[in-house]
């Protein structure tokens, strides 16, 4: 949760524009990042490892990493083996590594005991790009094409990706017919938008938290054990001292303190969106969550991997993108690494009205897990200057 928090934070001050005061919308999957750095984890040494762990915060795991790798490992196949999940979840791993390398047998025998995942050799000098977009392609169903849009560079060593994808109905559904096509957003510089906007009143947790100055709710999804937690602040800009104000007890307090009102559901009005996301994570763990060797050509320790690798192998880049839609019917989500009147007035306990900015964490409540996480914001097309925008 705190690495989720982090990464959150880090990102809302990549997607705001001081110049323009506009905030930008993004998402990013914090399940399928833990992943591949945890993959990376399992062959690092020295100070590149204790970075990934302070990062992930391994060590509130136990003095043993192994245990972090195990309990996050078992943590997942519990998601995957879910027979209730097993047409809306795919998680896969893979590792892609350059065929002349030899790996370790701790590395190998690692990666397949505590992540699923496995060693493919391929050569980066040729046709890496079509095997790896072939790979992501066919395990998110489709969701994410041509991954690559490019080669990858011919001196690549390894690419670790994991890719997942999430597709569920909600346990409520909202009526189409009610979906209010050109409802006002505001963005965070006064701006207006106009988007479609899903409204129903729905029998849902609740919760205000006064300090924080938040309304958060739950839509939980036909399979229970998964829920997308929304988190409103009251202003338009109060996305910004929210995300200053919480970390995994603050964000546990809150959550924790939901509640459904047996007499009368919760009035909710949402935004209908798709997010295409491709945050620049090499960047953002380098210099925000301080994994500087890692990406240091003759600093980064990875000689737990492979027998002869070259002593200045290091991580070249760190690729994610994520493809989100949020409608009536409920969330499609996949990620690589690789008739109401609008209402005007204070909120009340039975309002949840998302027509500015506001978090969201797609969370497994089982064991905590996120899956998808990020701030709507409004739709790509609004800018400084809008005041009628599409919904993206």
């Amino acid at each position: 949760m705190q690495f989720s928090l982090d990464l959150m934070s880090t990102m809302l001050i990549e997607y705001f524009s001081p110049e323009t005061k506009v905030l930008n919308t993004f998402a990013f999957s914090p399940l399928s990042i833990e992943f591949s750095l945890l993959m990376v984890h399992l062959g690092a040494g020295g100070e590149t490892k204790k970075e990934i762990s302070d990062a992930l915060y391994l060590a509130q795991m136990g003095e043993d990493a192994t245990k972090a790798h195990q309990l996050y490992g078992e943590a997942v196949s519990s998601l995957t083996s879910d027979t209730n999940l097993e047409r809306i979840l795919n998680v896969a791993n893979q590792v892609f590594v350059q065929k002349d390398l030899i790996p370790t047998s701790t590395f190998e025998l690692s990666l397949k005991q505590y992540h699923s995942s496995r060693l493919k050799p391929i050569d980066f000098t040729t046709d890496a790009q079509s095997v790896i977009n072939e790979w992501i392609e066919r395990e998110s169903r489709g969701e994410i094409p041509n991954f690559l849009e490019s080669a990858p560079s011919p001196t690549s060593l390894l690419m670790a990706i994991n890719v997942l994808l999430y597709e569920g109905e909600w346990q409520y559904r909202f009526n189409s017919l009610d979906t209010e096509n050109d409802a006002r957003f505001r963005l965070t510089n006064g701006a207006i938008a106009k988007l479609p906007m899903m409204v129903s009143k729905l029998p849902i947790a609740y919760a205000y938290n006064a300090e924080l100055k938040t309304t958060a709710i739950e839509l939980p999804y036909k399979v229970q054990r998964l829920g997308m937690f929304l988190l409103l602040p009251d202003d338009v800009t109060g996305i910004f001292p929210l995300m200053r104000s919480l970390n995994e007890s603050v964000f546990t307090t809150l959550i924790t303190s939901m509640r459904k009102d047996p007499r009368e559901g919760v009035n909710v009005r949402l935004p209908r969106f798709s997010i295409s996301c491709m945050p620049r994570m090499a960047n953002i763990l380098r210099n925000s969550l301080r994994m500087r060797t890692l990406f240091s050509p003759g600093e980064a320790d990875l000689s737990g991997m492979f027998l002869n690798l070259p002593s200045s192998g290091h991580v070249d880049d760190f690729l994610h993108r994520v493809e989100l839609k949020v409608d009536e019917k409920g969330t499609i989500g996949a990620a690589a690494s690789a008739t109401v009147v609008e209402r005007v007035g204070s909120f009340s306990g039975s309002y949840f009205e998302a027509d500015h900015p506001f978090m969201f964490f797609l969370t497994d409540k089982q064991s905590g897990l996120i899956l998808f996480a990020g701030v709507y914001a409004g739709p790509d097309s609004a800018t400084p200057s809008t005041t009628e925008a599409s919904s993206g």
